[in-house]
């Protein structure tokens, strides 16, 4: 597995121009939505569609033969959501950013949850990591990243489930990015 990600990376850079692999990842996840993800040899990704979301739980080798997705969140599970922004803003009457991070809070808040906001860059887009103290349930914290044409979600409930998101978000590049969710039999 860890040759084939690096020659996929290869032939990627051929392709796309100034790829680097980083230095902490083995594998690589090409995306519907025209992105690239790398990460940790200790991480498996499993890629599916949900209407026109793409999600991917990016879980550690270690949930083999575990049970349930709860326990795998418990030790550094992520998972991804990329959404085209038009879908974004028509589902949850946004029309920014801002606002889709005002809106996400404000669900928070209506069931009780507080939530805290860190902005920052990350592989140079504009992004928020959201986590909600004291949440009672498994994924509860988020980094969100705007890409060109959709968001990248990327929750996770625990220590090693927040550096994994962290690598993995910072590792994104937007080779051919679009908003055109797949056809039938795609």
């Amino acid at each position: 597995m860890k040759t084939r990600s690096l020659a996929v990376a290869g032939l990627l850079g051929a392709f796309f121009g100034a790829f680097t692999f980083p230095a902490h990842a083995a594998n690589a996840f090409m995306g519907h939505y025209g992105y690239l993800l790398t990460y940790s040899e200790a991480y498996s990704a499993k890629p599916a569609f949900h209407g026109a979301i793409e999600v991917a739980d990016l879980f550690p080798l270690a949930c083999k033969g575990l049970s349930s997705r709860m326990a795998c969140a418990k030790i550094g599970m992520v998972d991804l959501a990329v959404m085209p922004k038009t879908l974004v803003y028509a589902e949850m009457n946004v029309k920014t950013f801002d606002a889709y991070i005002a809106s996400i809070r404000a669900d928070a808040k209506t069931v009780g949850l507080k939530s805290r906001v860190r902005r920052e860059k990350r592989a140079g887009f504009p992004s928020a990591t959201i986590d909600f103290p004291g949440h009672p349930q498994a994924l509860n914290a988020m980094i969100l990243v705007e890409g060109t044409k959709v968001y990248y979600r990327f929750k996770y409930n625990d220590k090693a489930g927040a550096k994994a998101a962290s690598e993995i978000a910072n590792s994104l590049k937007e080779v051919a990015p679009h908003d055109n969710p797949p056809g039938p039999g795609q």
